[in-house]
């Protein structure tokens, strides 16, 4: 039995079970997969794999779905830490659940999460004054440079970790539409 989200399993299931959590894949390995079985080209690829946390699956998916759409949601998500108001911050929630149905489903929040974490990430990058070649989404200049103007570096921080209080939520089977006005709320 394998499962992505083992705490929405009955009680009676999980204790007949034995858990086994794999660890994250290392890059090289993601990109050589995505190259090698799925004819990715390799700069895409590295993109993905680095967008994916060491998960093969999630790569997988933001080739598969619109990944600039993603990249877009993301960082519209991460701009309501400007927003004054909490009703301008629920708009936004809004704006990326999907004002109609059907909303974003789980893996595809999980997605978006997983990169809204790698543009906070290069926000702290820019912040600290590294070299841009190891930014993450290098690609999208713009749009980092009026996140880092938007999110200061303790704030990148707690950015951070709400997404991936968030990104947690998602996993214990938590509603889309809740952890993405949670997250909005408190970014």
């Amino acid at each position: 039995l394998t499962s992505s989200a083992p705490d929405a399993l009955l009680r009676t299931v999980r204790s007949r079970t034995m858990r086994l959590t794999f660890g994250r894949l290392p890059i090289d390995d993601i990109v050589q997969v995505l190259g090698r079985d799925h004819a990715i080209a390799d700069a895409e690829a590295r993109r993905l794999a680095m967008l994916s946390d060491g998960s093969l699956g999630v790569a997988l998916a933001l080739g598969t779905s619109a990944s600039d759409d993603l990249r877009e949601a993301a960082a519209m998500l991460l701009g309501a830490s400007g927003a004054a108001d909490l009703a301008g911050r629920l708009a936004i929630a809004k704006a990326v659940i999907g004002e109609k149905k059907p909303e974003r489903t789980r893996q595809q929040m999980q997605a978006l999460l997983q990169v809204a974490s790698s543009l906070v990430r290069d926000v702290a990058v820019l912040h600290a004054g590294v070299d841009r070649r190891l930014l993450a989404n290098g690609d999208l200049d713009g749009t980092l440079g009026r996140l880092a103007r938007t999110i200061e570096p303790a704030a990148a921080r707690r950015a951070f970790a709400t997404i991936d209080r968030g990104l947690t939520a998602l996993e214990r089977n938590a509603g889309t539409k809740l952890v993405t006005e949670w997250i909005c709320s408190e970014i």
